[in-house]
């Protein structure tokens, strides 16, 4: 049997461990919120992944943050919502 590797990141460069702090590979897009990008890695919003906003109640604003980013990338890109815990609002989305 192989032994694991020292550094089980070696592996593959998108492996991390929850102790860890996330590492950014690839493009991202600026949240709007310099406080917050400044916390996130890369700077911003990853470009073409999946991202989870994990907040304590559904319909608390979560959108709202998320507003910069998507008038940002709208233009350009089709942006997708799986499995929202409220139904969109399309007029707040336009």
């Amino acid at each position: 049997m192989n032994a694991l590797p020292e550094h089980l990141e070696s592996i593959h460069p998108a492996l991390w461990r929850g102790s860890q702090l996330a590492r950014a590979y690839g493009r991202t897009v600026d949240t709007g919120y310099p406080a917050l990008s400044a916390q996130l890695p890369g700077a911003g919003w990853p470009v073409g992944t999946m991202m989870e906003l994990l907040v304590q109640q559904a319909g608390v604003g979560e959108m709202r943050i998320l507003s910069p980013a998507l008038a940002s990338v709208s233009q350009k890109r089709s942006i997708v919502l799986v499995a929202p815990q409220q139904t969109p609002h399309a007029l707040g989305y336009a």
